[in-house]
């Protein structure tokens, strides 16, 4: 028998007594790796929650990078435990377990039963796993094949190149925040009283309009902008991109975002003042390629946005010179 010592993090021992009221959790405690006490339930939060499957299964949380992801573990393991599920939590910088009857322990990376105990790995535990500060050898360690596995992680496409092998897990899209959404806890992040602006720029992404809100957003728009080509603005950005630091410049820039059930997603630039920057700085290299850019619209939503938006004042320059359409 597999004995870990007790968990000696306040949070995670009181989990269970933390109360939802008017669509907020009160925990009492900081959420770690947060400076935050409560946490507000999306409704997309109960959708995708709801929809996961249980028993031997797995499921990908994934999204644009500061959307959330994280957060929503907490979530789902409030209710987990709340509902005496066995649970196993992996969210740096702690490694956490409840055994389904009101225990709850901590234990080091490596220390875990051998995959061969079916007693502890099989389909009544729920593994939730945050890729944050996490590499796929560490996820790889894992077996997961045995019990309801969740992940959660921005588009990287080696951490779940093995993941997505049979059976195939589920995927759900962390949708990017409304203005109403940001506007329920925009209190909770006191140096943020100019976040309307912010949302105006960055879309609804709360790291950038929230939390880190030192750097003007236009500046972080015209250097993401600089630092990309005109094939980084369009490209699709999926849970099969590479993570690279070019993939992570065009993120302000570009989003994933999805709609309900949250099972499909679809990409969308932050904001119009992001496609104004991206047009400014890069339109003459897109109206030089016009022609192979209208060729690919189809299935692409950020190309036909760009080529949209560019097409009119292209089309008079064209015709000013002389040109005619066929």
């Amino acid at each position: 028998i597999v004995t870990f010592p007790p968990c000696n993090v306040p949070f995670y021992n009181n989990i269970c007594n933390a109360t939802e009221r008017d669509g907020w959790i009160s925990f009492g405690q900081k959420i770690p790796s947060t400076t935050l006490e409560n946490l507000y339930i999306r409704a997309s939060y109960r959708t995708i929650a709801s929809s996961i499957n249980s028993g031997i299964n797995k499921a990908i949380i994934t999204g644009t990078p500061g959307i959330g992801k994280s957060l929503f573990l907490i979530y789902l393991l409030w209710k987990l435990v709340k509902d005496g599920k066995r649970v196993l939590f992996i969210y740096h910088p702690f490694n956490i377990y409840y055994d389904g009857k009101g225990g709850v322990f901590l234990f080091a990376s490596g220390r875990l039963p051998l995959d061969n105990d079916y007693s502890f790995w099989n389909d009544t535990l729920w593994c939730l796993f945050d890729a944050k500060f996490k590499k796929e050898a560490h996820l790889g360690e894992l077996p997961v094949e045995l019990c309801t596995f969740i992940l959660s992680t921005s588009p990287r496409r080696e951490m779940l190149n093995d993941f997505k092998k049979p059976p195939v897990p589920q995927v759900f899209y962390m949708p990017t925040w409304s203005e109403a959404e940001l506007e329920a806890i925009a209190d909770l992040f006191p140096g943020a009283n100019q976040w309307r602006g912010r949302f105006v720029f960055l879309g609804g992404i709360p790291r950038h309009v929230l939390e880190v809100t030192a750097r003007d957003p236009t500046e972080i728009l015209e250097a993401a902008c600089s630092d990309c080509n005109l094939n980084d603005c369009i490209k699709k950005i999926g849970i099969d991109s590479t993570n690279t630091e070019k993939s992570k410049v065009v993120h302000p820039l570009v989003h994933v975002t999805s709609t309900h059930p949250h099972t499909n997603s679809s990409v969308c630039y932050a904001s119009q003042k992001a496609l104004d920057i991206i047009v400014r700085n890069r339109g003459k290299e897109a109206r030089g390629r016009m022609s192979e850019l209208l060729e690919s619209c189809q299935g692409n939503p950020l190309t036909a946005a760009l080529c949209g938006y560019i097409f009119e004042p292209y089309a008079i320059e064209l015709l000013e010179k002389g040109g005619t359409f066929k």
